[in-house]
Protein backbone atom coordinates (compact mmCIF):
# COMPACT_ATOMS: atom_id res chain seq x y z
CA UNK A 1 0.00 0.00 0.00
CA UNK A 2 1.47 3.42 -1.14
CA UNK A 3 0.86 5.32 2.01
CA UNK A 4 1.97 8.62 0.61
CA UNK A 5 -1.14 7.90 -1.83
CA UNK A 6 -3.24 7.69 1.29
CA UNK A 7 -1.65 10.93 2.95
CA UNK A 8 -0.99 9.31 6.10
CA UNK A 9 2.32 11.04 5.81
CA UNK A 10 2.88 9.97 9.92
CA UNK A 11 2.67 6.27 9.00
CA UNK A 12 5.22 6.82 5.79
CA UNK A 13 7.45 8.93 7.98
CA UNK A 14 7.86 5.88 10.71
CA UNK A 15 8.10 3.40 7.82
CA UNK A 16 11.10 5.44 6.10
CA UNK A 17 12.99 5.88 9.14
CA UNK A 18 12.46 2.28 10.41
CA UNK A 19 13.59 0.74 6.66
CA UNK A 20 16.69 3.41 6.98
CA UNK A 21 17.43 1.54 9.60
CA UNK A 22 17.33 -1.62 8.40
CA UNK A 23 19.26 -0.97 5.17
CA UNK A 24 22.42 -0.30 5.27
CA UNK A 25 23.80 -2.18 2.11
CA UNK A 26 26.71 -0.44 0.72
CA UNK A 27 25.24 -0.90 -2.82
CA UNK A 28 21.61 0.88 -1.48
CA UNK A 29 22.00 4.68 -0.91
CA UNK A 30 18.52 4.86 0.48
CA UNK A 31 17.87 8.02 -1.81
CA UNK A 32 14.15 6.67 -2.51
CA UNK A 33 13.20 6.24 0.99
CA UNK A 34 15.18 9.68 1.89
CA UNK A 35 13.24 11.23 -0.34
CA UNK A 36 9.66 10.06 0.97
CA UNK A 37 10.67 11.03 4.25
CA UNK A 38 11.51 14.21 2.97
CA UNK A 39 8.16 14.66 1.42
CA UNK A 40 6.42 13.16 4.24
CA UNK A 41 8.44 15.74 6.91
CA UNK A 42 7.27 18.86 4.77
CA UNK A 43 3.38 17.41 4.75
CA UNK A 44 3.50 17.21 8.56
CA UNK A 45 4.52 21.00 8.39
CA UNK A 46 8.20 20.32 9.69
CA UNK A 47 10.00 22.18 7.49
CA UNK A 48 12.84 22.89 9.16
CA UNK A 49 13.36 19.55 10.02
CA UNK A 50 12.80 18.36 6.44
CA UNK A 51 15.56 21.11 5.25
CA UNK A 52 17.90 19.54 8.28
CA UNK A 53 17.55 16.73 6.70
CA UNK A 54 18.33 17.13 3.46
CA UNK A 55 21.34 19.24 4.41
CA UNK A 56 23.35 16.79 5.76
CA UNK A 57 22.31 14.74 3.18
CA UNK A 58 23.30 16.86 0.36
CA UNK A 59 26.80 17.33 2.56
CA UNK A 60 26.95 13.27 2.48
CA UNK A 61 26.07 12.71 -1.61
CA UNK A 62 26.85 16.26 -3.13
CA UNK A 63 25.87 15.01 -6.62
CA UNK A 64 23.00 12.73 -5.94
CA UNK A 65 20.65 14.20 -7.68
CA UNK A 66 17.15 12.77 -5.90
CA UNK A 67 19.29 14.57 -2.19
CA UNK A 68 19.63 18.06 -4.38
CA UNK A 69 15.74 17.74 -5.97
CA UNK A 70 14.22 16.59 -2.38
CA UNK A 71 16.59 19.45 -1.06
CA UNK A 72 14.73 22.11 -3.90
CA UNK A 73 11.58 20.96 -2.55
CA UNK A 74 12.22 21.57 1.81
CA UNK A 75 14.38 24.34 1.24
CA UNK A 76 11.00 26.06 -0.74
CA UNK A 77 8.61 25.15 1.64
CA UNK A 78 11.38 26.54 4.19
CA UNK A 79 11.05 29.72 2.34
CA UNK A 80 15.36 29.26 1.63
CA UNK A 81 14.81 30.30 -1.95
CA UNK A 82 18.68 30.70 -2.43
CA UNK A 83 19.14 27.77 -1.60
CA UNK A 84 16.66 25.90 -3.82
CA UNK A 85 17.88 27.70 -6.17
CA UNK A 86 21.31 27.46 -6.35
CA UNK A 87 20.50 23.56 -6.20
CA UNK A 88 18.62 23.59 -9.45
CA UNK A 89 21.21 25.94 -11.25
CA UNK A 90 24.17 23.27 -9.93
CA UNK A 91 21.99 20.67 -11.61
CA UNK A 92 20.81 22.19 -14.83
CA UNK A 93 22.87 24.07 -16.32
CA UNK A 94 21.94 26.30 -18.89
CA UNK A 95 21.16 24.35 -22.14
CA UNK A 96 20.90 20.93 -20.18
CA UNK A 97 17.55 18.71 -21.83
CA UNK A 98 15.53 17.02 -19.71
CA UNK A 99 16.17 13.23 -19.48
CA UNK A 100 15.58 10.22 -17.64
CA UNK A 101 18.75 10.77 -15.31
CA UNK A 102 17.41 14.81 -14.22
CA UNK A 103 13.64 14.92 -14.98
CA UNK A 104 12.91 15.20 -11.01
CA UNK A 105 14.86 18.19 -11.17
CA UNK A 106 13.58 19.40 -13.87
CA UNK A 107 9.73 18.89 -12.35
CA UNK A 108 10.86 20.49 -9.18
CA UNK A 109 12.71 23.61 -10.82
CA UNK A 110 9.08 24.42 -12.89
CA UNK A 111 7.32 24.24 -9.40
CA UNK A 112 9.98 26.37 -7.67
CA UNK A 113 10.22 28.97 -10.43
CA UNK A 114 6.25 28.94 -10.35
CA UNK A 115 6.56 29.46 -6.79
CA UNK A 116 8.55 32.31 -7.02
CA UNK A 117 6.83 34.06 -10.15
CA UNK A 118 9.29 33.59 -12.85
CA UNK A 119 7.60 32.63 -15.71
CA UNK A 120 10.24 32.57 -18.12
CA UNK A 121 11.76 30.15 -15.92
CA UNK A 122 9.19 28.39 -15.30
CA UNK A 123 8.22 27.89 -19.24
CA UNK A 124 11.46 26.94 -20.19
CA UNK A 125 10.95 23.99 -17.61
CA UNK A 126 7.83 22.86 -18.42
CA UNK A 127 9.00 22.79 -22.15
CA UNK A 128 12.06 20.95 -21.37
CA UNK A 129 9.55 18.39 -19.42
CA UNK A 130 6.95 18.13 -22.67
CA UNK A 131 9.78 17.56 -24.66
CA UNK A 132 11.14 14.76 -22.95
CA UNK A 133 7.29 13.30 -22.53
CA UNK A 134 6.92 13.46 -26.81
CA UNK A 135 10.25 11.58 -26.91
CA UNK A 136 9.14 8.87 -24.10
CA UNK A 137 5.90 8.52 -26.02
CA UNK A 138 7.34 8.64 -29.37
CA UNK A 139 9.67 5.70 -28.06
CA UNK A 140 7.54 3.65 -26.30
CA UNK A 141 4.86 3.72 -29.38
CA UNK A 142 6.22 1.21 -31.30
CA UNK A 143 5.89 -1.26 -28.21
CA UNK A 144 1.75 -0.19 -28.01
CA UNK A 145 0.67 -3.30 -30.38
CA UNK A 146 2.55 -5.78 -28.24
CA UNK A 147 0.28 -8.37 -26.19
CA UNK A 148 0.26 -8.51 -23.43
CA UNK A 149 2.54 -11.72 -23.07
CA UNK A 150 5.31 -10.36 -25.17
CA UNK A 151 8.38 -9.07 -22.91
CA UNK A 152 9.53 -5.84 -23.45
CA UNK A 153 13.40 -6.03 -24.61
CA UNK A 154 14.92 -2.86 -23.70
CA UNK A 155 17.48 -1.61 -20.30
CA UNK A 156 17.46 1.56 -19.33
CA UNK A 157 20.43 2.34 -20.73
CA UNK A 158 18.67 1.47 -24.11
CA UNK A 159 16.77 4.90 -23.87
CA UNK A 160 17.72 7.28 -26.99
CA UNK A 161 18.31 10.02 -25.00
CA UNK A 162 20.64 11.50 -22.26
Amino acid sequence: MRWDMREDHAVLLRMCDDLLKLFTWSEYTGSDLKFRKVGALNALGKVQKAAEFCDKWIEKEPENIVAATAGVYAYMKNSEQNKARELIEKFIPDGMICCDDNDIMFTAASRFYEKVGDTKKHEQMEEALEAYDQKLEAYFSEYADMDDDDELLWDEEDLPFC
